[in-house]
């Protein structure tokens, strides 16, 4: 478990059972976002970025950790992938636009 370490940042943990985002609630630095099923890891990284994006939790620069775990191996963790966020079209477009 990443929270063990006390890391330094927040962890936002995506789960799709409500059971498991009850138990992350009692792990230090965990914030738990229940979400529905992703597709595959590029929607997992999708639906964190536009769920923390808004908020100010993630900004672009930033490095988003994703670590998943397949449904071959039930609560197992068996995915890493670094991620850095990009700032959004929509925003280029804009910022574009004020020059």
């Amino acid at each position: 478990m990443l929270s063990k370490h006390r890391p330094k940042v927040c962890i936002y943990a995506f789960s799709r059972k409500p059971e498991v985002c009850n138990r992350m609630n009692a792990l230090w630095g965990v914030h738990p976002v229940h979400k529905k099923e992703w597709e595959s890891a590029e929607a997992m990284l999708r639906t964190a970025e536009a769920e923390l994006l808004p908020k100010n939790l993630l900004r672009p620069g930033d490095v988003l950790g994703l670590v998943a775990g397949t449904k071959l191996t039930s609560g197992a963790t068996n995915f890493m992938r670094l991620h850095t966020v990009e700032e959004s079209d929509r925003a280029r477009s804009t910022r574009r636009q004020k020059k």
